[in-house]
């Protein structure tokens, strides 16, 4: 097993070069600290605290196409971090398939059949999916806003977007 600053120097390592940045540039981002690799590497220590902060911040910041290395323990990247936003993606762009009958859409361009929609979804009801046409959809109160991620609400706004549906055409226009 490896010991903290082994994990950092790796990390370290790891994203300044496939980002192909400097690894003070990345030091600094990651601690706010452009020579804490070096001193890392001569032997020097880090507080348990300053290491927890630039690990997360690596979890929170880890490409999608790079793998985090699997002998260093990841925490789970914050709820509005690119990171949860590329997994979040990622997991939505599995849920709905655009070609999936499901997903038709009737003559004004809205869902066809809603209920088979949030069934799709699977944990959603459709309380949620109306309440997310009513808030979000183009014209609403909230239209301009996005409710928070890893919600229900968001999924079923990310889906709808992703269907076509035509309540949601400034955002569709914005994900393009």
């Amino acid at each position: 097993m490896l010991d903290i600053t082994e994990y950092l120097t790796r990390l370290i390592q790891t994203f300044a070069t496939h980002k192909h940045l400097s690894i003070t540039y990345v030091c600094m981002l990651a601690a706010n600290e452009s020579l804490l690799f070096k001193r890392l590497t001569n032997g020097g220590g880090v507080t348990l605290k300053k290491a927890q902060r630039t690990i997360i911040w690596f979890s929170d910041h880890w490409p999608a196409d790079l793998a985090w290395p699997a002998d260093i323990p990841r925490p789970t990247p914050s709820p509005d971090s690119p990171a949860a936003q590329n997994l979040n993606k990622s997991q939505n762009d599995s849920e709905i398939n655009p070609d999936d009958p499901l997903t038709k859409l009737d003559a004004r361009g809205r869902i066809a059949s809603p209920n088979a929609f949030v069934d799709r979804l699977g944990g959603i009801d459709r309380a949620s999916y109306d309440q997310v046409v009513r808030q979000y959809a183009d014209g609403k109160p909230r239209c301009h806003r996005t409710p928070r991620l890893h919600t229900g609400a968001h999924r079923v706004l990310c889906a709808l977007v992703r269907a076509g549906d035509r309540r949601f055409v400034s955002r569709q226009r914005g994900a393009s």
